[in-house]
């Protein structure tokens, strides 16, 4: 929908506005959602108890939404402002929806017999808060992507939309795999720098799987298998990634000894943004 060409400024103007509204609106009741499903009070915690693991699964879920409700946005215009703002708000609370309930999956597949609310509430530990955060913004770029282009509709964005949580939640696993340390243990203790460099990459998959959802739908065939392609090449070019970094970007030094037994916050990041930075390489590539 846009809204910058229409040929009357006064339009524009109005538009913009409308737009505008419409965006607070969705992120006041996104922060309205949250607050009725969690048993905390997200007020307090932020500023009574000053908990900055809240406040960085609260940043990233917002950040989420945003994405959510420009991949909303950037559907074609039926013609009738009301018309298209209602479509917007229709897929930003479905997106809302799918985000919240990506969250609980992860929760579960991820730290099986552990509270990870908990942790994040009572203990204030940053590194669940960074991978949970990690996942957020790769289930918003998943469902923005979805959401973008004609064709299709509600269906597919669904499937596709589970497809790309499918794919995240195997990648956790494949990173589980080729990391000499448990990382569920790790982050579980409150190693920030595990749960940093996690929740980079999560993110970066989450850039790639956004990438290649994003676009027309011309078809099942052709959209799964394009889907599968970015899918299965980018997890195996970003986990390839991470080794390389540790060989250019630390070569005196074991990125995963940094890692797991420094619990080197800084090597964290370098992890972070250097596979997040490959994954904006590789989706402008696509």
């Amino acid at each position: 929908m846009n809204i910058l060409h229409a040929d009357d400024p006064l339009n524009q103007i109005v538009a913009l506005l409308a737009y505008a509204g419409l965006y607070i609106v969705v992120l006041a009741a996104a922060r309205l959602l949250l607050d009725r499903i969690t048993p905390y009070n997200l007020s307090a915690q932020l500023g009574q108890d000053d908990n900055p693991a809240i406040g960085l699964t609260l940043g990233a879920y917002l950040l989420a939404t945003s994405l959510i409700f420009l991949g909303a946005l950037s559907g074609p215009s039926s013609g009738s402002l009301t018309a298209d703002m209602l479509v917007v708000a229709g897929y930003a609370a479905l997106g809302l929806v799918m985000l919240l309930g990506a969250r609980w999956s992860f929760d579960k597949w991820m730290f099986p017999g552990f509270d990870a609310l908990q942790a994040v509430v009572e203990k204030h530990n940053l590194a669940v808060a960074s991978a949970r955060a990690g996942l957020l913004l790769a289930t918003g770029l998943n469902v923005g992507g979805s959401l973008m282009g004609v064709g299709g509709g509600p269906h597919s964005s669904l499937l596709f939309f589970l497809l790309g949580q499918a794919s995240l939640l195997l990648f956790a696993r494949a990173y589980d795999m080729i990391t000499p340390y448990a990382l569920s243990r790790e982050i579980e203790s409150g190693n920030t720098a595990a749960g940093v460099a996690f929740g980079g990459a999560l993110t970066a998959l989450g850039i790639l799987i956004g990438a290649g959802v994003r676009g027309d739908f011309t078809g099942w065939a052709s959209g799964l298998l394009d889907f599968v392609g970015v899918s299965l090449v980018g997890m195996a070019l970003l986990l390839a990634m991470r080794k390389l970094l540790d060989l250019l970007l630390l070569p005196t030094h074991n990125l995963d000894a940094e890692i797991s037994q420094d619990r080197n916050l800084a090597a964290g990041w370098v992890e972070a943004c250097g596979v997040i930075g490959f994954a904006l390489l590789l989706a402008a590539l696509l």
